[in-house]
């Protein structure tokens, strides 16, 4: 709903870069092909006799539900599934108008936390039951993801306690009911170093590091006796990957290329 430039002015970028000779990647958050506007610049860049090659990625559709433990269809719960787009095409966060609800066992909505409240208005006069399984899920697969569950009765006052971030995702139905088994069998472990992704898979991560790893700024004079010993600098030794980290971001800050270290191992 903020975007730094219009889908127009993104489609000429890319077609202008690929004129020019570049290989362009349109790297894309969420879904591209799924309520994105990937099929928009396929099209364009089509037009224009650019070829256009798709990376696909999984999609958080899917992929979160499955990281939960959810199956959005499960034999005698679930026999189908319809993903649905938050917004209409105007992406408008507070248009109030009805969303078309198609016949389904579950439903996933994507970019639809602020239009929460059109999703259980529109559901309930579809006909669901207010006891309905719906979960909420914020940043899913991320080490910041938050979950809310609840029912259509219940979900927008939790959702609203709970002061989820975007992006967020809604799944609707009796396969909701699946996570709280998936949640008792995962371990809670408090992590609290620095690189939580490495434990992962041993459970839920809960992120509290004890410890913070920044850059050492030089002082003028360390800076410029740096600079001085570079060129004669026979061998580098790393002690972590933070020090390759900040030192290869030091050499960019000076603008100090590594060809100019002839010695170095």
């Amino acid at each position: 709903g903020d975007h730094a430039l219009s889908q127009a002015e993104l489609s000429r970028m890319l077609k202008d870069k690929a004129v020019a000779g570049s290989n362009v990647v349109r790297l894309k958050g969420g879904d591209p092909l799924i309520f994105g506007r990937g099929a928009d610049e396929i099209a364009y860049l089509r037009s224009h006799h650019i070829t256009v090659e798709i990376v696909p990625g999984v999609s958080s559709a899917t992929g979160i539900p499955s990281g939960l433990g959810i199956p959005l269809t499960a034999r005698g719960v679930s026999s189908s599934v319809a993903f649905l787009s938050g917004h209409g095409e105007s992406e408008k966060e507070h248009d109030e108008r009805p969303l078309e609800i198609p016949k389904a066992d579950t439903l996933v909505f994507l970019m639809g936390l602020t239009k929460l409240n059109v999703i259980v208005r529109t559901l309930r006069e579809n006909g669901w039951k207010r006891e309905t399984p719906v979960m909420v899920v914020s940043q899913g697969t991320s080490l910041t993801e938050k979950d809310v569950a609840g029912t259509l009765e219940t979900i927008e006052g939790l959702v609203e306690k709970a002061e989820l971030l975007q992006p967020a995702l809604i799944i609707v139905g009796e396969v909701v009911r699946f996570a709280q088994e998936f949640r008792q069998s995962r371990e809670k472990i408090l992590y609290l170093g620095t690189n939580p992704q490495k434990y992962r898979p041993l459970g839920h991560i809960i992120h509290f590091p004890m410890i913070e790893i920044v850059p050492h700024e030089l002082n003028p004079f360390e800076l410029t006796q740096f600079k001085e010993e570079l060129p004669h600098i026979h061998l580098i030794a790393f002690t972590s990957r933070f020090g390759v980290k900040y030192f290869f971001e030091l050499l960019k800050k000076m603008n100090f290329p590594l060809s100019d270290i002839p010695g170095v191992q």
